[in-house]
């Protein structure tokens, strides 16, 4: 019971079996969010906010309030880094064409699309 999916593989499969809830629901992930470019992956799936809240944890038992501020200002600095290279100058422009998400494709839960149609899974109406 103490692990979990990466956030990038459950917003894969929210993706994959139920696209229809980014359209309705701001989605929020935070779970391994370790580099600017892993914000930038999590806002190309979809995330509307990416938390962060290991790395400034990790910056303030090395540094302090100094290393909280160095942390978050290299995760600034990555992120737009990585949106320069991609070519995006705002985030609401990135998306699913900006990554190539094959190999965490074949990472996602790859069982039958509808598990509603098996009775195990009521789908609420969003």
């Amino acid at each position: 019971m103490d692990t979990a999916p990466p956030a990038v593989h459950t917003l894969m499969e929210i993706r994959k079996y139920c696209p229809e809830v980014f359209d309705r629901l701001e989605v929020w992930v935070d779970g391994g969010i370790k580099r600017g470019t892993d914000v930038v992956k999590a806002l190309c799936l979809g995330a509307r906010c990416v938390g962060i809240g290991r790395a400034p944890l990790f910056g303030l038992g090395a540094g302090g309030v100094e290393g909280v501020e160095r942390v978050l200002e290299i995760l600034s600095t990555e992120t737009q880094t990585a949106m320069r290279l991609l070519g995006v100058e705002k985030v609401e422009d990135l998306g699913m064409q900006h990554i190539n998400a094959r190999a965490v494709e074949q990472q996602i839960y790859d069982g039958p699309a509808g598990l509603h149609a098996l009775d195990l899974l009521v789908k609420p109406k969003l």
